[in-house]
């Protein structure tokens, strides 16, 4: 199968060639504009461009493929208040997130993960600059956990802030890297406007979530000085949900949570060239910390049903009916005494333009993030005897005896990158060069303890440079080669048990990336692209494994065809990953009953097909249909049977994920009305992993235009209020990761 791909990738790429004899008639010649607002209105405007790309701001950056763009009036359209809200539809998007605001800092295991077709190495940027902190403890200390994001995607920005998103599935560009084989994700800001506007936004619904939201746009100086002010506040109780495993509604106490936001954006215009940009957003969230779901059938119903026990023995680590059966209403209990979780997050990017070139920016930006996150758990319960255990739950109420563990966890990111972009004759070259610090630490009350691994500090510098060559070879065929090179400086320091250790390592990595895109109709392209994948090993890799783990390596390829004029568009892309040494990771039981997170080396193979088409019926009616099928198989190369349990360690990594993913949306529009409903079908779970093999979850939003200053709108989530989780993880068993129920929300939106 493998060489048969390849041969057709070959073919393809041939094809293309040839076909630059063939000239297609009638194309559209991009326009070229003078002036910032020109350039940016024009990068915002409808349509794609003359291959079908969407066009944004940061448009430049892309080599074509499969792009989805969701623009600022389906953000308003669909009130998505948070980027998971945006991005959960976009076929071949998959979100694996715990289903509520909390969530233990470290945890890969319990922070919300994206998949791009089956892929968790996506990076997320803001307008175009990479959020993710490289020396984060948890989520990004390992080659496995994928995406390195650690902030959560409820948090990452304003969505009052937002112009558009830009979802890029597979290798994308040479400035995201290796570390992007899964694709990107792009978050856009807007500017001020010239016309002074002020909006707000009042919104209430089910669990007492209510969400207040107002921002202000304008300029100064003739119109040379834009800013964009935007604040909110949210709020809501404890979710409910149905759980899957009985078919009862039920309360997840302890998910409750108050979140806010202040982003503040200023842009300078010197002239059409030369302008100043200032990004600063500052998010705080405070929310409870279940982490977990109960496991009802495991229930002590002798205790009002709040309360839990652990099957036989004792509740230690040792024991396997405790890991099967008590585990979760473990951390369950917790949450319901109140663990909490308190994030801050600080960003501020100053960018100086100082030339522009048929769209492409050169430009100096310095940044810095600071991210603070506290870890409040209270009733920890390691050891305790099913005796110790019961007389602490008869006293819960009064939180007297409850043990308390806390801990604060630090990300600090600054650096610069300096771009040069310039178009020489029928060649678009962009380079650029970026140096980042990165920093991660836990202050614990006891410092000694090692329940949260040996790292207790983490530096991580980085090199990058990446060199991208647009060719036009001719109106209707461009190919773009591109080269990056990275290098990452690791220093790292370790307490346990009163002991300190120092450790450092160096990684270098290069890797090539090509891509073309053909016009063979005035509305019709193809696309292809073949990126090499190198990625260093994480500085904990060797801390979760039994063999010596080797860096990853293989090749992404990733073909595809567009139609996008006329009343009917599409876009069909199939993307093939073979690694021949990626890094798998699975859990088991191992000696003594304790469940071990272990790593391999494995040859993978991942083939993810996405098709999309769009319909306007008539000026009324539109509707939108989409189809993601996901294939990934692990295959150990040196180890080929868990040495504990005998399992062949194929079956341990595999089937943990849906396998195709169905969207449909309707909209109605009509005057001041407009209606939008969205279906998502979930199928080809193992039901070893999930309560059930397919979840259908919809989405129904309503807005009605008063007058051309005041609307009120409607949003109902998960219409058929179904039982669905879209996470597994092996210590909780199915269903710990339950997500939301029927909830909704109503608003008004003022502007004036």
């Amino acid at each position: 199968m493998k060489m048969k791909y390849k041969k057709a990738t070959l073919a393809l790429f041939a094809l293309l060639i040839q076909g630059s004899i063939v000239h297609a008639s009638q194309t559209d010649e991009p326009h070229e504009y003078q002036l910032q607002d020109a350039t940016i209105e024009a990068a915002r405007g409808t349509g794609p461009d003359a291959f079908g790309n969407e066009k944004t701001s940061q448009s430049y950056y892309r080599t074509g493929g499969d792009i989805t763009v969701i623009r600022r009036e389906e953000i308003e359209r669909k009130h998505y208040t948070s980027l998971s809200d945006a991005i959960r539809s976009v076929p071949g998007v998959r979100l694996s997130d715990t289903g509520f605001h909390g969530g233990m800092y470290g945890g890969g295991t319990y922070t919300n993960e994206v998949q791009i077709n089956g892929d968790g190495h996506v990076v997320i940027l803001l307008d175009g600059r990479r959020l993710d902190n490289g020396a984060s403890n948890f989520a990004s200390h390992r080659s496995y956990g994928g995406s390195k994001n650690t902030m959560a995607l409820y948090l990452l920005n304003n969505m009052d802030l937002v112009e558009a998103i830009e979802v890029i599935k597979g290798p994308g560009a040479s400035i995201y890297g290796s570390d992007a084989t899964g694709g990107a994700i792009n978050i856009i800001t807007r500017r001020g406007t010239i016309e002074p506007k002020t909006t707000l936004d009042l919104a209430t619904g089910s669990w007492n979530h209510h969400r207040f939201s107002a921002s202000h746009a304008g300029s100064a100086d003739g119109g040379t000085l834009r800013y964009y002010v935007a604040a909110n506040r949210e709020s809501g109780s404890d979710t409910h949900y149905k759980d899957g495993l009985t078919g009862v509604n039920r309360t997840f106490q302890g998910t409750n949570f108050k979140d806010a936001n202040v982003s503040v954006k200023i842009d300078k215009d010197f002239d059409a060239k030369h302008t100043l940009s200032v990004l600063f957003n500052y998010s705080y969230d405070h929310s409870g910390m279940p982490l977990t779901a109960p496991d009802w059938r495991h229930m002590d119903n002798l205790l009002d049903d709040t309360l839990f026990h652990a099957a036989g023995g004792s509740f230690g680590w040792h024991n396997s009916d405790f890991w099967s059966k008590g585990y979760r209403n473990w951390f369950y209990y917790e949450g319901l005494l109140g663990s909490y979780t308190e994030t801050i997050a600080k960003n501020i990017d100053v960018t100086y333009t100082f030339d522009r070139d048929h769209g492409m920016e050169s430009f100096l930006r310095i940044f810095d993030s600071r991210n603070t996150y506290y870890n409040n758990r209270r009733g920890r319960l390691w050891g305790l005897s099913q005796a110790e255990i019961q007389d602490l739950l008869k006293n819960w109420s009064t939180q007297t005896k409850i043990p308390q563990y806390s801990t604060r966890d630090r990300e600090f990111s600054k650096g610069l990158q300096l771009q040069f972009a310039h178009r020489y004759g029928k060649n678009d070259i962009i380079g650029g060069l970026i140096y980042k610090q990165n920093k991660w630490d836990r202050i614990n009350p006891t410092p000694a303890s090692n329940y949260f691994g040996n790292i207790n500090s983490l530096n991580r510098n980085t090199f990058s440079a990446y060199v991208q060559d647009k060719i036009h070879l001719s109106d209707v065929w461009e190919l773009t080669p591109a080269v990056r090179y990275d290098r990452m400086g690791d220093y790292t320091v370790g307490m346990y048990n009163g002991s300190t250790s120092k450790k450092s390592a160096a990684y270098n990595s290069m890797s090539l990336m090509l891509s073309t895109q053909y016009l063979i109709q005035p509305s019709v392209s193809v696309y292809g692209s073949w990126a090499q994948v190198k990625r260093p090993l994480w500085s904990a890799d060797f801390d979760s494994t039994y063999e010596k783990l080797e860096d990853e390596k293989g090749n992404a390829y990733n073909i595809g065809v567009r139609k996008f004029h006329g009343k009917t568009t599409f876009d069909i892309n199939y993307s093939y990953i073979d690694m021949n040494n990626a890094v798998g990771q699975y859990s088991v039981v191992a000696s003594g009953g304790r469940v071990s997170t272990r790593a391999i080396n494995a040859k993978q193979t991942k083939k993810a097909l996405n098709f999309g088409v769009q319909h306007q019926f008539d000026r009324n009616w539109s509707a939108e249909a989409s189809y993601s099928y996901v294939y990934d198989k692990f295959s150990g190369k040196n180890v080929k049977v868990d040495p504990d349990t005998g399992t062949s360690v194929d079956t341990l990594i595999n089937s943990i994920r849906p396998t195709n993913q169905y969207a449909f949306d309707i909209s109605y529009q009509n005057k001041g009305l407009n209606i939008d409903f969205d279906t998502a079908i979930y199928s080809g779970m193992n039901e070893t992993y999930f309560t059930n093999q397919r979840f259908v979850v919809s989405r129904l939003t309503a807005n009605y235009k008063l007058n051309e200053q005041l609307s009120v709108y409607g949003v109902l989530d998960n219409v058929f209020n179904t039982a669905w989780e879209n996470k597994y993880y092996a210590l909780c068993n199915l269903g710990a990761f339950p997500q939301k129920g029927r909830s909704f929300m109503l608003g008004m939106k003022y502007e004036f």
